[in-house]
Formats: C-alpha cells, structure tokens, sequence
C-alpha cells in the first residue's frame, strides 16, 4: 500500500487497542490532504455538524469547574482590574489547552473514520502530560509578544500555532514540540495566519451578533444570566470553529511536506 494511505475499513479501532465505534460514512480521507483556504473551512463546518455534540461536551465539561474555580478566586481572593486580568488569562488559557488537546484527538478519529468520544479525547490527548508546559510557553512568548509591538506578537502566534497537536499526536514536548511547529509552517507561516485570523473573525461576528441576541431576549435586568450565556456560547459553540481550522491546517502542513496519511495517523494515536 502506498505511503499515505491506509484501509478506510481496516480495524482501525482494534489497531489502536481500544473499543472505539467506526462511522458508517468514510469520509475522513479528504481530511488528510493539502487543502486551501475553502475546503479547510467546509471541512470544519462539516465536523462541527456532523459531532457537535461530543465537540461542545469537550469545552463544556471542563469550563463549568474552571468558571467555579474564576467565581471563588474572584470572591474570595482577587479583585480589582489585575485580578480580573489574571483570571481572564487563566480562564482563556485552561480552557485553551484543555479543548485544543482533546480536540486533536477527536479530529484525529473524525480522519480515521472514528466515532469520536469524550472520554477517548481526554485520556488520550493528555497522555504526554507536558502539553500545559508546552502550551503555556507558547502563550507567553505570544503575550509578550503582541505586548512589544504587533508584529512580534503575530510572528509568534503564527510559529508556534502547532505546538499542541505535534505535542499531542508527535508525543514531543517545550523546545522540540515549538521548534517543530516552526518547521511545519516554515514557507506558509503568513498563509495560515491568513486562514486563521478569517475563521476568528468570522467567529467574533458570529459571538457578536449571538451577544446582541441573547441582550434583546433578556433585557438589561437579566445582566448576570446574559453575561452567562454569551461566555458559554463563545467557548461552547464558537471555540471549536477557531480551533478545528488550525488542526485541519497540521495536517495540511504535514500532508504537504511528510505525505502524511491515515497509516501515519494512526500510528501517531498508538500510546
């Protein structure tokens, strides 16, 4: 069989040692090819419909423990403006990791004609347990970036874009998982910010307007519950859609310079 390339209807599952469903539909493939800037966002669009239920539990289970956890150090711990900015930041960045990592997974077995799975996408993605490490480098470099000047901050954002899902699936980790992000864009690093920075925008405009929405229904009495439901949205239903495109942009980069392909995939899944 030619590199690259792999039985949609192999055993898949029980090569990766787990009791995993298999979807009916082989579909994944087109997934694991280059891909410009239209099939990556009906690609994400696809996934999202397809599995919005399982892609909304990954960022919902975790935010309602990390919203209790903001609520108490802002009770009873932190307040004024530095307090609220740490815990924005703590907020985006737990959240952040949390749903890029186990996404990844899920992804990853969306590729492989898997039915993804809550629990899979945990316990797999947080396997090597340096992904906060190395995310959090990543963050900083970035803040410190856009903290400088602009530029700097957008250089980062876009080097080190792939330094969770090659520490997830490439089981590497701090210098050699963000060296290795830098070798994957290298040649497309103003491309796939391109990308990026429209399905964010898209994104915005979308929150934006459910946040208009949510105000008229409710009214300026219900502050509290509409503050609520528009964070919960934003995370819930609209971080995906930032953070599939930058998956499905991996496997580009990686399909583009590696031929990578479902065989590579999967053993990239083995633990």
């Amino acid at each position: 069989m030619p590199q690259g390339t792999f039985s949609a209807t192999g055993p898949t599952a029980a090569i990766l040692g787990e009791d995993i469903a298999r979807d009916h539909d082989v579909w994944g493939a087109r997934f694991l090819q280059p891909q410009t800037l239209g099939p990556i966002i009906r690609n994400t669009i696809a996934i999202y419909v397809r599995y919005w239920e399982t892609i909304c539990l990954i960022y919902i289970l975790p935010s309602l423990p990390i919203a209790m956890l903001r609520d108490i150090l802002e009770t009873y711990w932190l307040s004024g403006w530095v307090g609220i900015l740490f815990l924005e930041m703590l907020d985006f960045f737990l959240v952040s990791v949390l749903g890029i990592a186990a996404l990844t997974v899920a992804v990853s077995d969306i590729c492989l004609n898997l039915k993804p799975n809550f629990r899979r996408a945990y316990r797999r993605g947080f396997t090597n347990g340096r992904v906060f490490g190395t995310y959090f480098v990543a963050v900083v470099l970035t803040f410190l970036g856009f903290a400088l000047l602009i530029i700097p901050g957008l250089v980062m954002l876009v080097w080190y874009m792939f330094a969770v899902s090659a520490t997830v699936l490439e089981q590497i980790s701090g210098r050699a998982a963000l060296r290795r992000s830098r070798e994957l864009g290298r040649g497309f690093y103003w491309r796939n910010l391109g990308i990026f920075m429209l399905c964010f925008v898209v994104v915005l405009f979308l929150a934006a307007v459910a946040g208009v929405l949510i105000d008229f229904i409710l009214g300026p009495e219900h502050q509290l519950l509409e503050n609520i439901l528009i964070e919960a949205l934003s995370i819930v239903l609209f971080g995906p859609l930032v953070t599939i495109p930058g998956i499905l942009l991996y496997y580009d980069m990686r399909a583009r310079k590696e031929g990578y392909g479902a065989a590579q995939l999967v053993e990239d899944l083995r633990v």
